[in-house]
């Protein structure tokens, strides 16, 4: 059977069983990009049952070393690729599945970037794109993921009950996250005094484009970042570690970041749990 139309079952039993639009365009994505190495491996027709375990390890080397991805992106090219051949093999697609036995890569340990409260607001107040700016104090005092953010309508957020309701989000699941007072005024003042006047819900609008990009919010970022002088990598999801750190720092629950975040559980919330050189040093000094 072609690998192409294989994809395409693939790509349609996610949307049955109705996984999220980012999880289903990531996978797909995903799926081109291999299909396009392996095209030009195999001049003929792609046939699945033709791709080879080396053939897998190969396409993973090349992401590694000519692409220079991450050992995270690599891992996650991977995890599509289990899903696809599960789903390939229990359908008897194919007689074996050639990547069970791939392992992933090792991923080093380190500390995830953060702004500090006084960072955040030094940051915010240097970025030139209005538009930009005020989706950056949206992520930073809601936690919300970009694609969340920018999928936003007018209509989710209550002003009078102070809520912003999160339809689709990770995982399909929607949740409620209480609306900060700084942040609705900024939120208030954009609405009633500068959005475009077009024919969108969309809360985030521009006039020329209809609407901004999580690409084109994070060449923002850089460009501030370089801007400013400072040796971190900051992105639109550094913003939602800063409000989880910063949260964190407040000694708020665990339990209730995890829900304002939309995790599934504590686990993956407790990555956020930053302690400062600060920190360190109040800590060191309590010892007599």
């Amino acid at each position: 059977m072609l690998f192409s139309e294989v994809k395409k079952l693939f790509i349609q039993d996610l949307i049955e069983k109705e996984r999220s639009q980012g999880t289903v365009t990531e996978y797909a994505k995903d799926l081109k990009c291999i299909e396009v190495f392996l095209k030009e491996k195999y001049t003929s027709s792609l046939h699945i049952e033709s791709v080879t375990s080396g053939d897998v390890k190969e396409y993973l080397s090349m992401l590694e070393k000519i692409k220079q991805y991450q050992p995270t992106s690599c891992n996650r090219h991977l995890n599509t690729l289990r899903s696809f051949y599960k789903f390939a093999y229990n359908n008897d697609f194919v007689g074996t599945n050639v990547v069970k036995s791939i392992s992933p890569k090792k991923v080093s340990k380190k500390e995830r970037s953060f702004l500090t409260e006084q960072e955040f607001h030094e940051f915010a107040e240097s970025i030139k794109h209005d538009l930009v700016q005020l989706v950056v104090r949206t992520l930073f005092y809601t936690g919300l993921r970009i694609s969340e953010c920018l999928s936003l309508e007018v209509k989710h957020i209550d002003f009078e009950k102070n809520t912003i309701c999160i339809f689709n989000g990770k995982g399909n699941k929607d949740r409620l996250v209480p609306l900060n007072v700084i942040l609705k005024v900024h939120l208030q003042g954009y609405i009633e005094k500068w959005r475009p006047s077009v024919q969108s819900g969309k809360l985030f609008m521009t006039e020329r484009t209809g609407g901004l990009s999580d690409v084109y919010v994070n060449r923002i970022l850089k460009e501030t970042t370089l801007r400013l002088g400072w040796n971190k990598k900051i992105t639109c999801h550094t913003l939602r570690h800063s409000f989880a750190s910063a949260l964190v720092d407040k000694n708020v629950n665990l339990v209730v970041i995890k829900d304002l975040l939309g995790h599934a559980n504590l686990k993956t919330t407790s990555i956020y749990s930053h302690t400062t050189v600060e920190r360190k040093e109040e800590a060191i000094s309590l010892l007599g």
